[in-house]
């Protein structure tokens, strides 16, 4: 599953995402930046439009100056909302990955490089269309000038691509395209690069140095060519090019038979790569509990804080696996920690990426939600969004309500809890969060008002009703909702407002307060 947006993107970046043309339109038409990129994942808007599939959107983007070549550099989280990524990605890759002639075809004649390489393995978007067997792709970037004979950071050809995943028509295309269409020239390319796939296939390493294939191996499980190398005299701790050593790339893909060999081989637990993650984060971003396990053992800093201020449980939390936690825990782990994306902890995290699971471990080991004022804020905006507060929704926000979350805090001026309950007409919740306990009757008010006030606006009459019933109008200096929806012209919130406050409509408060009925 992609990453998702979160709700206070701009919006520029959420009608490209959604394929809304009219909304970018007029975005760009006030003079928006085509090329800004989101909150989360750093992409710009043609990357989301791209992704989308949204061939209208992408034409519209580039139109307006949308750079095609502009990478997405984002947080190394995981492709489901959450994850980080390492390296970049531009928006042709899609495409030539999926096979979306139409879409590459827009990119193309928009100035996309087709030469840039993916981040995975520094494939360009010929090389991924020739390992899909996409032969329509495959003569479209042909066409506009893809290098036939560019290796990737494995040294693999696109043709070599091509013939390891069986596609001999694609090769033939791109022996033919490379040779100018000599057929004796295409058919020795051709024999040639067969000829080195097979020998990759009997030693995919052979061609690599051995600092390269140290750690190759150590991410692919290849035990024998770790022993090999490291025998060879090559240094445990040899970093690429992010950074990342081969105890790094063996845990963060849980092989622990090579993460235990290069332990033995005094292998830095605490190495830093490039986003100051250690071998424990990598392996925590994807929940690996037996090589957390084998890390903790060995000593490794459960605290350990990389880019971003995130730590190996605030990791954890997104991905959600109960056992790597309690091992993190267990160990030590601080839940109060915060990163310094969005000053979160373990609890606000989980909330708002709506893991359940996570946050009910948490508070079963008697950590409060007020230790992250905005773990109720990120479960209802989440709940709420993705518009399925159905029983499982109304329960979880009210196990958080029950274990003490501050439904009225202080600190929340431009988004409270009960005022998106009320916006958006969600009444059970609304009816929970009246029931909350709460430190400040005159807090509690404030809140009531400005639910009051956005609930006239969207028309949510069922939860105007629960919100009157506990009302209590301020002193002289305060306005009421009444006034207020006079005050900017509402009409349609001061005609709903009015058989709560106008004394001469028989309504259940006069604006001074009292009682007015007829």
């Amino acid at each position: 599953m992609e990453a998702e947006l979160c709700p206070w993107e701009d919006t520029i970046i959420t009608a490209a995402a959604s394929g809304n043309t009219d909304e970018l339109q007029r975005e760009l038409d006030k003079g928006t930046n085509a090329n800004a990129s989101d909150h989360e994942y750093q992409r710009t808007p043609l990357y989301w439009a791209v992704l989308g599939g949204h061939d209208a959107t992408v034409q519209l983007l580039l139109s307006h100056g949308a750079d095609s070549n502009t990478p997405e550099t984002s947080r190394r989280k995981d492709a489901v909302i959450g994850g980080c990524r390492r390296d970049e990605r531009r928006p042709q890759v899609c495409p030539a990955r999926n096979g979306k002639i139409d879409m590459m075809e827009l990119l193309l004649d928009g100035g996309a490089d087709p030469d840039i390489r993916d981040w995975r393995r520094g494939q360009t978007a010929l090389s991924l269309a020739a390992e899909a067997g996409h032969d329509g792709m495959v003569d479209l970037l042909c066409r506009h000038g893809a290098t036939a004979s560019l290796a990737d950071d494995h040294g693999m050809t696109p043709m070599a691509h091509a013939l390891e995943n069986n596609h001999e028509d694609v090769a033939r295309r791109l022996a033919d395209h490379e040779a100018l269409h000599d057929p004796q020239v295409a058919a020795q390319i051709l024999s040639d690069t067969l000829a080195g796939v097979r020998a990759k296939i009997v030693d995919p390493y052979g061609d690599l140095g051995d600092e390269v294939a140290l750690t190759r191996a150590a991410a692919d499980g290849c035990e024998d060519v770790v022993k090999r190398t490291l025998e060879h005299g090559v240094n445990v701790d040899v970093t690429d090019e992010d950074g990342r050593t081969p105890l790094s790339h063996a845990a963060g893909n849980n092989n622990i038979e090579i993460a235990t060999l290069l332990l033995g081989k005094g292998a830095d637990l605490n190495s830093r790569d490039n986003m100051q993650w250690t071998p424990l984060m990598a392996a925590a971003e994807r929940g690996h509990e037996q090589a957390i396990s084998l890390l903790l053992e060995r000593g490794a800093d459960v605290n350990a804080r990389g880019d971003n201020g995130m730590t190996p449980l605030l990791l954890i939390a997104m991905d959600g696996n109960i056992k790597a936690l309690t091992l993190l825990l267990d160990a030590g782990g601080d839940p109060s920690a915060r990163d310094e994306i969005d000053n979160l902890t373990i609890m606000g995290r989980a909330a708002e990426d709506d893991n359940v699971a996570v946050v009910e471990f948490l508070l079963a080991r008697q950590l409060s939600p007020r230790q992250d004022d905005k773990t109720l804020l990120n479960a209802l905006h989440n709940r709420s969004k993705l518009d399925r507060v159905g029983t499982d929704g109304y329960n979880f926000i009210k196990t958080l309500v029950d274990h003490g979350a501050d439904a009225y805090l202080d600190a929340w001026v431009d988004d409270r809890p009960l005022v998106i309950a009320a916006e958006r007409g969600i009444e059970d919740i609304v009816a929970l969060l009246l029931k909350a306990e709460f430190s400040s009757a005159a807090l509690r008010q404030e809140h009531i008002r400005n639910a009051i006030c956005v609930a006239a606006e969207e028309g949510e009459e069922a939860c105007l009703n629960l919100l009157m019933d506990e009302y209590v109008p301020g002193g002289e200096e305060v306005k009421t909702p009444w006034e207020w929806a006079k005050s900017y012209r509402l009409g349609r919130s001061y005609e709903l407002l009015r058989p709560y406050f106008d004394p001469n409509r028989g309504n259940r408060q006069a604006p001074d307060g009292s009682d007015d009925g007829e």
